[in-house]
């Protein structure tokens, strides 16, 4: 099934963005605010799910890109140890690879020195 991304949108909230495809919630991502050491603030992703037959298309990608263009924060994700994180964060399935997918994009990596 091809996928269109004009047809993605999104609906932001105060944790988090719903992931809609042509009207049709299909995904979301949440946060957890956190303040950095030189207080800055950032978004870690504590969850994050896009159904499967709509993976691997750049959906995933769009939606880091519009939290960081809506919220003007960075966006980080929790560590690839295989436990979950104190504070709830831990990637699976899918999660590592699309964290590394980012590290390959300057737009991503310029955001993290925000």
């Amino acid at each position: 099934m091809p996928i269109d991304l004009s047809k993605v949108s999104f609906d932001f909230n105060i944790s988090g963005v719903d992931i809609l495809y042509d009207g049709e919630k299909i995904g979301y991502f949440l946060w957890r605010d956190i303040e950095e050491a030189d207080g800055s603030n950032s978004h870690l992703i504590t969850h994050m799910e896009i159904d499967s037959g709509y993976t691997h298309y750049g959906i995933g990608t769009e939606t880091v890109k519009r939290i960081i263009e809506e919220t003007g924060e960075r966006v980080i994700f929790g560590n690839d140890d295989g436990t979950v994180s104190e504070d709830g964060s831990h990637l699976i399935e899918d999660g590592p690879r699309f964290v590394a997918h980012l590290h390959t994009f300057d737009w991503y990596l310029n955001s993290l020195k925000m």
